[in-house]
């Protein structure tokens, strides 16, 4: 499917496959001619990674770096081309900046070719009570407000170069009823008296991706705080928890592929290791900050919060669960029960498996393993 919408990518096959390409240079384009040349380009690096995971499929983890990797550089070019356009429509404001907070996969840097962008937009300025000093001028909360917009669409509107990336904003302060941009004061109010623990769990992969210095030392500062702030374990796992039913109910399991949700799924490894991460995190300021779940889970074992015997299965599950993720995305449907021959061949190639039964058994021993571990680990979580 994905090829048939992008019948140019055929010729990218011949050419021999290397790291990302480079970025073309959009300074000079206006922002249609930047939108359409950023689509170009990842619609054709998505491609060679996708032909890279398929011909090496056990390096699928890898892959993920290499998803993230370009959509980091298509926000940052459609991030400036936004604040150009912006600039030369409205004008600037005084001591203005708006900034790019990625979370989920994009800040864990585990993409595959499906995953949506998390973002959370996030501004300051030194007066929001001021006008931009362009041609049709705008007050500074519209200002952001349009800016935001802007770049949303240029994410994911479909243009004649195909669609781009699917955006997801829920996971801003007050969700989809808060406003689309957050100053940086209210951000940290939120934060640190209101958001739930599973919002800060999701603040453990939450990685600023474009803006100024400054703004991004601020928000860092804190996220540091808030992750680093000693906690009450028994409201850290009823969050959690709650977080996980709510999941299921709205979210079950699609088919036997579908390796995030579930009862010993994905989703459940890492709702492990984010509760250890902000368990643990006063104590030991190594675990705050994004990382892939392989990493964190060795980080969790190296701190002392995961013991060995608890570690490896985790680990196996993890490593077993993205392998699938990525392969999936490129040619496998979650709710997919018989897949092709050769889609078949790359999941037992990748999991070295002999045939489909024994993967299915060892997905199913996974999440056995994973389900107990859950309970466990959260009940010892609960008793510190």
């Amino acid at each position: 499917g994905f090829l048939a919408a992008n019948s140019g990518l055929i010729d990218m096959l011949v050419q021999p496959v290397a790291q990302l390409g480079d970025m073309p240079d959009l300074q000079s384009a206006d922002f249609e001619a930047a939108m359409n040349a950023t689509r170009r380009y990842v619609h054709e690096e998505q491609f060679r990674i996708g032909t890279r995971s398929l011909a090496d499929p056990v390096m699928a983890t890898a892959h993920g770096e290499d998803y993230t990797r370009l959509a980091d550089s298509a926000i940052i070019a459609l991030y400036r081309a936004t604040m150009a356009e912006m600039q030369s429509q409205y004008g600037s404001l005084p001591e203005a900046d708006m900034l790019v907070l990625g979370l989920g996969k994009l800040g864990s840097g585990e993409m595959t070719l499906q995953s949506d962008l998390d973002l959370i937009f996030i501004c300051d300025c030194a007066d929001f009570e001021a006008v931009s000093d362009g041609p049709k001028p705008l007050d500074a909360p519209r200002w952001f407000a349009r800016a935001a917009r802007l770049l949303v669409s240029a994410l994911s509107a479909p243009t004649a170069e195909g669609g781009l990336f699917e955006v997801d904003t829920r996971l801003r302060p007050s969700g989809n009823a808060g406003a689309l941009v957050t100053r940086i004061s209210s951000f940290a109010a939120y934060q640190k008296t209101q958001a739930w623990s599973w919002e800060h769990m999701a603040l453990t992969r939450a990685r600023v991706v474009a803006g100024g210095q400054d703004l991004a030392q601020k928000v860092e500062a804190v996220i540091g705080q808030v992750i680093a702030r000693p906690r009450d374990m028994g409201a850290l796992t009823k969050d959690a928890e709650d977080m996980r039913q709510r999941l299921r109910a709205h979210q079950p399991q699609a088919g036997p592929f579908d390796i995030r949700r579930g009862d010993g799924g994905l989703v459940d490894v890492e709702f492990i290791a984010q509760s250890l991460q902000l368990a643990l995190a006063p104590q030991t300021p190594a675990l705050i900050g994004p990382r892939p779940l392989p990493e964190l889970l060795t980080d969790l074992r190296t701190a002392g919060a995961l013991e060995e015997a608890d570690y490896r299965p985790l680990m196996a599950a993890a490593q077993t669960f993205l392998s699938l993720r990525q392969i999936a995305s490129l040619c496998l449907e979650d709710n997919e029960t018989e897949p092709s021959v050769a889609t078949r061949n790359l999941l037992l190639e990748a999991l070295n498996e002999p045939d489909l039964p024994r993967l299915q058994q060892r997905i199913e021993a996974h999440r056995d393993e994973v389900k107990v571990l859950y309970a466990a680990i959260m009940n010892k979580i609960n008793q510190t």
